[in-house]
């Protein structure tokens, strides 16, 4: 398709008839990604409404639109984003998955730590897709998870630690906006974060006052 067949408008320029082929400039935190026809003014009205402000139309692809006495048909075709998150499942069922989810954090970190302190390497593929199931149960329904990181148990207080900030970091990066990527980076960083302290001997770790300059080197 040539090039001159692609012409930027704004939303107030979009018709019924239009081939959209990508949106340039958006507000609001829906992001609309992907191409389709513009079959009704229904869908001009769904893209003013999640904030799109300017978008590139294919005029080799312009077609002729429904006409008004059809205009309440469902649209065959709409732009939609391919990446937007799943709809959040009701708490009581991602409870379960969730408590086991959790079990096996636990488990992960205490094979983690005992690796660790055996001098021995660790196979970081086990944490890394770990991580992405907390991030993919916290976009199902970030309660559960949340939930069980108010329940305390003192025997497992440091396999608890750093579950419990990678599920909380995981959270908060999904409320500040950040991309997937980022997500599962700081749920990873927050599931490893304690093992540094796996190789620090009990006396100094838990020292209640300040360490001498021997004890810091």
């Amino acid at each position: 398709m040539k090039e001159s067949s692609f012409k930027t408008i704004s939303i107030s320029e979009l018709a019924p008839g239009m081939y959209v082929s990508r949106i340039v400039e958006q507000a609001g935190g829906v992001k609309i990604k992907s191409e389709g026809k513009v079959t009704s003014q229904n869908i001009v009205d769904m893209l003013k409404a999640k904030g799109v402000k300017k978008l590139v139309v294919d005029i080799a692809k312009n077609f002729a639109a429904e006409s008004p006495a059809s205009a309440t048909a469902p649209p065959p075709q709409e732009p939609s984003d391919p990446a937007e998150k799943p709809p959040r499942v009701p708490f009581f069922k991602e409870i379960q998955r969730a408590e086991k989810l959790h079990a096996q954090g636990k488990a992960i970190q205490k094979s983690l730590l005992a690796t660790v302190q055996k001098g021995l390497p660790f196979d970081k593929t086990i944490p890394r897709e770990f991580s992405s199931k907390l991030v993919e149960s916290i976009e199902r329904n970030p309660d559960a998870l949340l939930c069980l990181t108010k329940i305390r148990e003192k025997d497992d207080y440091l396999l608890e630690h750093s579950l419990n900030v990678a599920i909380l970091l995981a959270n908060f990066g999904q409320f500040m906006g950040m991309t997937e990527a980022q997500v599962n980076d700081l749920a990873y960083a927050g599931f490893l974060h304690d093992m540094g302290k796996i190789l620090i001997p009990d006396d100094i770790l838990h020292k209640p006052g300040r360490l001498t300059d021997d004890e810091m080197g």
